[in-house]
C-alpha cells in the first residue's frame, strides 16, 4: 500500500493594508501546483483590490461611487446585488452607504496613511441610503443619487 504524503505550502503578505494568510495542505498536488495555487490567489486579491477600493481613484468601485448612473462590471453587478439582499434581510442594518458617517469618524483614507484617524468635520452626512440604489440586471447599469458612495 502507497502511503499518501501531505504537501503544504503557506504565504502572508498585505492586501489593502490588511494581513493575509494563505495555507494549503494537499495530499494529491505537488509543491509546484501549491506554489502556483497560491500565487493565483494573491494575483486574485490583488485584483479586488485594484477593482474595488474606494481609494484608488481609477477603481470600479471609485466610478461607481462618482456616477449617478453607470455600467458596471458583471462582478460589481453581482457584488451590489447580494449587498441589496442584506440591506433589506437585515432591515436596513447592512448599509454599504455609510461612506460620509466613516469619514466623520476618521476613517477618510487607508489605514497606515497619515490622515487615517483624523475626522473629516466636513463630512455631512447622506441623506440617501443604499436602497435609494437601483440595478438593471439585463444591462448592468446601476443608477443612483450622484452623492450616495458604497
Amino acid at each position: 500500500m502507497k502511503e499518501s504524503r501531505s504537501v503544504e505550502r503557506e504565504v502572508k503578505g498585505e492586501i489593502m493594508r490588511t494581513d493575509v494568510f494563505v495555507k494549503l495542505i494537499s495530499t494529491t498536488k505537488s509543491e509546484s501546483d501549491l506554489n502556483r495555487d497560491v500565487s493565483d490567489a494573491f494575483v486574485s486579491f490583488r485584483d479586488v483590490a485594484r477593482r474595488f477600493s474606494r481609494f484608488r481613484e481609477g477603481s470600479e468601485l471609485s466610478a461607481l461611487n462618482a456616477a449617478s448612473e453607470i455600467r458596471v462590471s458583471p462582478e460589481m453587478t453581482a457584488l451590489v446585488v447580494e449587498a441589496l439582499a442584506f440591506y433589506e434581510s437585515t432591515g436596513r442594518v447592512f448599509d454599504p452607504s455609510i461612506i460620509s458617517d466613516l469619514e466623520r469618524e476618521g476613517y477618510a483614507s487607508s489605514y497606515g496613511e497619515p490622515s487615517f484617524g483624523v475626522p473629516l468635520l466636513m463630512a455631512e452626512k447622506e441623506p440617501f441610503r443604499f436602497g435609494d440604489l437601483t440595478v438593471d440586471l439585463e444591462t448592468s447599469i446601476i443608477r443612483k443619487p450622484k452623492t450616495l458612495r458604497i
